[in-house]
């Protein structure tokens, strides 16, 4: 499990626990002495040191919440399954070793070690091993990370520990994702699928054979019910895609564990008999932070009332409601504030809280006081907490899956993902026989939920793999169903009897040839850039609005919370929201919070970007290599996350390990047929980010209601934005919202942090800071969810929909936040009571990178920066426009930009009639003059 101490023959001797902070750079790039034989199979000869940095038990324990992965057996490359691996035979490798995050617990600083990964664990029953012939225990003492022993017997039975590809996580009807997390976090692989499925109790940590799943024999013979298979679904129910997926909404506390996370909160605990990690799941009290119970029926109170489980169920002290809706209790665990409720409560499972405390109040306690200090908090545990994950598509593109938000929603997530009758799947036939051409592997298979084609759908595809494993282009798109009927193989589909709306494009004009298309061809008129150079060429021609405008375009409202920004420069991640109410702040996150607010008066509209396709519709030649007709290159909506992270650019440090070091942006030069995509004249960031515990080493961290959050760094005026009492202290511009994380905002905080990392660099991996920029980064997500019905929304009955100084959308331009809202910490305020607003960063024009992911109408990639240079006023924090100042400012992109980059010169604006313009803006303001748009159409023939 860890420290590993070797007691056979191993000419290397002993297998210790390794000091990883005080042999960073071996454990990075490996040790060419020759101080010992070697036990590496991947790092130079004569070596004990290897590269275990980001190992594979860290992507199972902080990946595998989310992603299922794995598969039947999980094996290395040479065929060996991870849980019989033992270093003193395979070496240390990434495989079977890893980092075990340590930090001191007064100054934060770190003080990792390497362990060996508990890949298996050794069976006792009474006390004793449990040996076989078998067993693959090696006699060893095993160490857990808090130095208590553990014996390993020769043959001793090793439990395997890895985690499996879960097929209870879509087919199981009822599968609580939330708690799958909890024991993936801990490091409990192999029964996480229990857990989830119900088969064990939480409270007990041992099988549960009163939920009716599961049942005993007379022999002790343990087996599924026929309660058990009713619950299993050939296709996967909505719900258990939304799991991982799409929440529906934020109603309440309560739901924020029911319907938003896909990751649970984590605490540490240090107690490794219970979790490998020593991780768990955090005491938690939805009836504390405000006085009142969690659905307002009882209150107003000083302290919680306590939950106990007792013979006839779970009960409260004040006859209130014990349970949320989705059957957890609603508080559970002990905190530092309720212990002495919870040893003199038979039965005590959680409450007995302060509330309204902005200090000691929940709903989630992280706190971890060291005893006798003040309040100081012990940075070890909460720098080791895990925050609170939400589903997926919240982050990426904000979609509510819930009643008024999309018309598509009785045919919930299968209908456009699974039922497509793709020709893309595995097809087995004689699977052994090597030679058997009727076997094919086409990367789709019954398990695998059909996906969208090009960069905007989060993935790019490969044309040298295009016909052998390539999943992409299997989900229906809006023409399959409303247009022809037929998938993207021209097989029929069910259309769930889709209308066709032909008439109607055609009755207001949309299908008039009065724009102008790209289209593949077989001339070489307009050479294809990327990976379209072996996929035929392109030309401009002739179109209407539906060859250069996705459907989505035209039928997408948005009025929910989304993120805009993703801030990871503390080592954890923290979400910047649109959307919502922001006056209202924290609350304003939650459709249905109480405390006076009006249901369902939180969501805000708001616009999406829209951006040209790099690849297009598909490729644009057909998987028989002829010429494909339909291809087109179209604008989408999008949702920019903007990555904020610290990146190096100093050519002499590798900041994250990776062998390769730091470079300022690159430069790209070439002609319009560049083989890689870039724009000719474009510079793009060069990465090299700060990894996630060398982060968390810079930061002072503290509890908050929802997560352990950074809270401020160093001794002297940013230590922290909270005075002891949760009061801001005014020394942070901003505060986040989710948690209330200290977030980068001025030059005195960048610069400030950038030099206090240069003092404690010694202790932690001696890399400078000086070459570090405060990095933002705009990756597009297309958005295909939230299709309204037209008799309440739609975009296009009107050519100034679009065509206007004053548009339905923001089409030609506007402008597109690219930060979201946060919290002002005004000296004296409270996070939970504080408005949020838009958020601004400025810096040194130096310590400062912006880029947003876009691509021409032509197919050329192009990372447009969203900056501006300015003079910066510290006493009233602002910055004036300036073009020869010394601090940059964050700016929104301009849609115009967005939609149009590039504005050098040597692109050509030209209408349907063959009239060119100057430069972007006589071309916008072409196309906002709705009389100059419907006269050109008018000279051409439709």
């Amino acid at each position: 499990m860890a420290n590993l101490q070797n007691q056979n023959s191993n000419p290397a001797g002993p297998i210790k626990a390794l000091d990883y902070t005080n042999a960073l750079d071996k454990f990075l790039n490996g040790d060419t002495t020759a101080a010992a034989a070697s036990i590496n199979l991947l790092a130079p000869a004569n070596t004990t040191y290897t590269k275990v940095d980001l190992s594979m038990w860290e992507e199972a324990t902080q990946c595998g919440f989310c992603h299922p992965g794995g598969g039947f057996v999980e094996k290395d490359r040479n065929g060996k399954r991870f849980s019989q691996m033992n270093p003193a035979v395979d070496g240390m490798t990434p495989l079977n070793a890893t980092v075990f995050e340590m930090y001191s617990t007064n100054t934060g600083l770190p003080k990792h070690r390497v362990i060996v990964t508990p890949w298996s664990y050794p069976l006792y029953q009474n006390n004793a091993p449990v040996t076989a012939p078998g067993g693959w225990g090696q006699a060893a003492m095993m160490s857990l990370p808090d130095g208590s022993p553990m014996q390993v017997f020769n043959n001793q039975v090793m439990m395997p520990n890895v985690k499996e590809f879960d097929c209870l996580t879509c087919h199981l009807q009822g599968y609580n994702n939330l708690m799958a997390s909890v024991m993936t976090f801990s490091g409990a692989h192999n029964v996480a699928p229990a857990f989830a499925a119900g088969f064990m109790n939480m409270f007990t940590q041992a099988y549960d054979f009163n939920t009716g799943l599961i049942q005993k024999d007379t022999n002790g013979i343990v087996s599924l019910t026929p309660a058990f298979f009713a619950k299993m679904k050939a296709q996967p129910a909505t719900q258990n895609c939304r799991n991982c997926h799409m929440p529906s909404g934020l109603k309440d506390l309560p739901d924020f564990m029911n319907d938003f996370l896909s990751g649970a909160p984590m605490a540490y605990t240090g107690n490794f008999t219970q979790s490998f990690t020593g991780l768990a799941m955090p005491a938690y009290d939805f009836n504390a932070p405000f006085g009142f119970t969690w659905d307002w029926s009882k209150g107003p109170y000083a302290t919680s009332p306590t939950v106990s489980m007792t013979m006839t169920g779970l009960t409260t002290s004040d006859g209130s409601s014990p349970a949320i809706p989705a059957g957890w209790p609603a508080a559970m665990g002990m905190s530092e504030f309720n212990a002495a409720a919870a040893m003199s409560t038979p039965g005590f499972l959680g409450g007995g809280n302060p509330a309204g405390d902005p200090v000691k109040s929940g709903p989630i306690y992280f706190q971890a006081t060291i005893p006798g200090s003040g309040g100081m908090q012990d940075q070890n545990a909460l720098k080791k907490g895990i925050v609170p994950f939400a589903r997926a598509e919240w982050f990426k593109r904000g979609d509510l899956w819930a009643p008024g938000y999309d018309v598509h929603l009785n045919i919930e997530c299968s209908g456009c993902h699974m039922q497509t009758n793709t020709t893309k799947v595995d097809v087995f036939a004689a699977p052994t026989d090597p030679t058997n051409s009727k076997t094919v592997f086409n990367g789709k298979s019954l398990c695998d939920p059909g996906r969208g084609f090009d960069w905007l759908s989060g993935t790019e595809g490969n044309a040298a793999l295009r016909t052998k494993v390539n999943s992409q282009n299997t989900v229906k798109k809006c023409e399959n169903c409303h247009i022809t009927g037929k998938n993207e193989d021209g097989i029929s589909i069910d259309t769930f009897g889709a209308p066709d709306p032909t008439a109607k494009h055609q009755a207001n004009g949309l299908l008039s040839n009065i724009t102008t298309k790209v289209v593949a061809t077989s001339s070489d008129n307009v050479t294809a850039t990327g990976a379209a150079n072996v996929d035929g060429s392109q030309a401009f021609a002739r179109g209407n609005h539906l060859d250069v405008m996705d459907c989505t375009v035209c039928h997408l409202a948005r009025e929910q919370i989304t993120v805009r920004s993703l801030d990871s420069t503390s080592g954890a991640r923290f979400p910047n929201m649109i959307g919502f109410d922001a006056s209202r702040g924290l609350l304003g996150l939650f459709s249905d919070p109480g405390m006076g607010i009006p249901a369902n008066t939180n969501l805000k509209p708001w616009n999406p970007a829209y951006i040209w396709q790099k690849y297009g519709t598909y490729w644009k030649t057909k998987d028989d290599g002829s010429v494909n007709p339909d291809w087109r290159r179209k604008v989408y909506p999008v949702n920019f996350i903007t990555a904020e992270l610290w990146n190096n650019v100093d050519p002499t440090v590798d900041a994250n390990g990776d062998g390769v070091f730091g470079s300022p942006e690159l430069h790209h030069v070439g002609n319009y047929a560049s083989i890689d995509g870039d724009y000719p004249g474009s510079v793009s960031t060069v990465y090299d980010p700060w990894i996630s515990r060398d982060l968390k080493a810079g930061m002072n961290y503290g509890p908050s209601g929802f997560a352990p959050i950074p809270v401020g760094f160093g001794g002297g005026a940013f230590q922290s934005a909270y005075k002891q009492d949760g009061s801001f202290t005014g020394a942070w511009q901003f505060v986040g919202v989710y948690g209330g994380n200290v977030m980068f905002s001025t030059p005195e905080e960048i610069s400030g942090y950038k030099a206090y990392r240069e003092q404690i660099k010694g202790a932690v991996d001696n890399k400078s800071w000086n070459g570090t920029q405060l990095t933002f980064i705009g990756a597009p997500f297309a958005m295909t969810h939230g299709a309204r019905p037209t008799t309440t929304y739609v975009v296009g009955k009107s050519c100034t929909d679009c065509h206007s100084a004053t548009p339905m959308i923001p089409l030609f331009s506007g402008q597109v936040d690219m930060l979201g809202t946060a919290i002002m910490a005004t000296s004296g305020g409270q996070y939970m009571q504080a408005p949020a607003t838009q958020m601004t960063v400025v810096g040194k024009a130096a310590d400062i990178a912006t880029g947003a992911e876009v691509t021409t109408k032509r197919g050329y990639s192009y990372e447009l920066p969203f900056e501006q240079l300015c003079d910066w006023n510290a006493a009233t924090k602002t910055c004036t426009p300036n073009a020869n100042g010394q601090y940059k400012q964050v700016a929104p992109l301009d849609q115009s930009q967005t939609l149009y980059p590039i504005d050098d010169g040597s692109y050509v604006y030209k209408d349907v009639t063959g009239k060119t313009y100057v430069n972007r803006a006589a071309w916008i303001q072409y196309l906002t003059d709705v009389n100059a748009v419907t006269n050109a159409a008018k000279t051409v023939s439709p």
